[in-house]
């Protein structure tokens, strides 16, 4: 089976202070995968850890985007792919309490079988650029489809939920040609965002955000795939018969 996009949920305001801060998840169907981002307004990895229901998330390998000038901003993919809990389910963030402004979106998706972030094709996003739709690879060669994800920090003033019909706007971010939005925030002069590519598959596919041809905006995106887990061979059983 392929993986699914399931549900989306987000904080839906900004984290200023304390030590975490929370929110509420609720799949539509089984999960069998976590995506939680974590977004903090300025060049600063204040996100320490991640629960999902209470079961620790592992920050990914590579998957970690940050602006460090003009208007700063980090974003960081947090991942669990097994033992998933069924139901709506308490996010937590655990965070620096430095007063940066921070905010959260989470995904789940849905399979037969565990999933994965293949971390050797994450493509990152970083510094002033005309944005574009980027293609991360899922590692495969065609058997079962993968979800093609991406979340970007931006120093966009706004955002817009749909693809754009016309030449885009200056200073707003766009979902891509490929792409699905899920969920964004702006924070007031930046925004993040997360979408999904519209359609799975395999290989590299392009997936993420647009801007305008100028000006070039503050960015921080990550670009990745999830896929289901292959049991390896060293986990099947083999008989041999004499």
């Amino acid at each position: 089976m392929s993986i699914a996009y399931d549900a989306v949920s987000s904080l839906g305001s900004s984290s200023t202070s304390g030590s975490s801060f929370n929110w509420n998840h609720t799949p539509v169907g089984t999960p069998k995968g976590v995506v939680v981002f974590t977004f903090t307004n300025a060049n600063a990895d204040d996100a320490t850890a991640v629960t999902y229901g209470g079961v620790s998330m592992t920050a990914v390998t590579g998957g970690r985007a940050v602006d460090t000038a003009g208007e700063p901003g980090d974003c960081k993919v947090w991942f669990l792919g097994s033992g998933v809990l069924t139901g709506t389910q308490s996010i937590v963030v655990t965070r620096n309490a430095s007063g940066n402004g921070m905010t959260g979106i989470a995904l789940t998706v849905t399979s037969s079988q565990d999933s994965d972030i293949h971390t050797a094709g994450i493509v990152l996003a970083e510094g002033d650029q005309v944005l574009s739709e980027k293609s991360p690879t899922d590692g495969s060669s065609g058997t079962g489809n993968s979800l093609y994800v991406a979340g970007v920090f931006s120093g966009c003033d706004s955002f817009q939920t749909t693809i754009f019909t016309s030449f885009p706007s200056p200073s707003v971010l766009y979902p891509g040609a490929n792409s699905t939005w899920r969920a964004g925030f702006d924070f007031g002069t930046t925004v993040c965002g997360v979408v999904t590519r519209t359609n799975v598959g395999t290989g590299a596919q392009a997936v993420g955000f647009i801007t305008a041809l100028t000006p070039t905006e503050d960015t921080a995106a990550v670009h990745f795939a999830i896929k289901d887990v292959v049991a390896s061979a060293a986990r099947r059983r083999i008989f041999i018969i004499d």
